[in-house]
C-alpha cells in the first residue's frame, strides 16, 4: 500500500488464539457491551459458532472474568442455543468456561436445561 510493504494478519489468529496453544479465548466482557438481554446475546453466540467453524481443531474457552451478571435470556441467547445447534457432546468437547462466578453458572445451567427440555 502506498508502496510500502505490509503484513497481512488473521483476524481470528491476531484477536482470539493463544500463541502456544490450541486454544482461542473468548473474553466476554470484551465481545458485548452488556449482558442483560436477547439482543445483545445474539451477536456473541454469532461469534462463537464462527469460531467453532474456523477454528475445528481447537477449544474455544469462553472466560467470564468481571461478569458478576448475566441474565437468563442472554444465557439462553448464547448458550442454550448453541448446545441444542452443536449437540451436547460437541459443546462440551469445544467449549470450556473460566472465571465463572457461581451465580452465573447456575444461570447458565438453567438456561441450557430449560432450552433443551423444549419439543
Amino acid at each position: 500500500m502506498g508502496g510500502r510493504p505490509h503484513v497481512l494478519v488473521d483476524f481470528v489468529e491476531v484477536n482470539y488464539e493463544q500463541q502456544d496453544r490450541d486454544e482461542v479465548l473468548f473474553v466476554l466482557k470484551n465481545e458485548a457491551a452488556s449482558f442483560g438481554s436477547r439482543i445483545s446475546g445474539a451477536p456473541v453466540r454469532n461469534k462463537l459458532i464462527n469460531l467453532v467453524r474456523m477454528c475445528p481443531g481447537q477449544r474455544i474457552i469462553i472466560d467470564f472474568a468481571d461478569i458478576p451478571l448475566v441474565s437468563s435470556s442472554f444465557a439462553d441467547e448464547v448458550l442454550g442455543k448453541l448446545f441444542v445447534e452443536l449437540g451436547p457432546m460437541t459443546f462440551a468437547q469445544r467449549f470450556e468456561f473460566r472465571t465463572v462466578a457461581s451465580t452465573v453458572q447456575q444461570i447458565i445451567d438453567k438456561a441450557i436445561m430449560q432450552r433443551i427440555a423444549r419439543p
